[in-house]
C-alpha cells in the first residue's frame, strides 16, 4: 500500500526544490521502531493546473533528490542518536 493512502502522516518532510523526502516511522526492529523514506517530485504542466507528483526524476532533479535524501538521513540519524542516548541514561 502506498504510504500516502494509509492515513498516516510522515514524521518529517524535507524539501529541496520540487523534491520532497517523507520520513516514516515504522514499528519493529531492535529499538521497537525504524524509519523509511519515500521521495516525490512535484510538478504542474501549467500555472493554471493543480500540482501533481511523480516518483521519476530527470537529470535536473537529481541534485535536489540528493539534497532531500541527505536532509532525511541527517534527521533520522539525530532521532536514532537521541533514542540511544536516552536509553543509555
Amino acid at each position: 500500500m502506498d504510504k500516502s493512502e494509509d492515513n498516516r502522516k510522515p514524521e518529517r518532510q524535507v524539501r529541496s526544490g520540487t523534491v520532497v523526502a517523507s520520513v516514516w516511522k515504522n514499528s519493529g526492529g531492535k529499538t521497537g521502531h525504524f524509519y523509511t523514506v519515500t521521495f516525490q517530485r512535484f510538478y504542474r504542466k501549467t500555472d493554471d493546473e493543480p500540482w501533481q507528483y511523480s516518483q521519476s526524476y530527470g537529470l535536473w532533479d537529481l541534485f535536489d533528490l540528493v539534497k532531500a535524501a541527505g536532509g532525511a538521513h541527517t534527521w533520522i540519524f539525530q532521532q536514532t542518536r537521541q533514542t540511544a542516548d536516552s536509553e543509555a541514561a
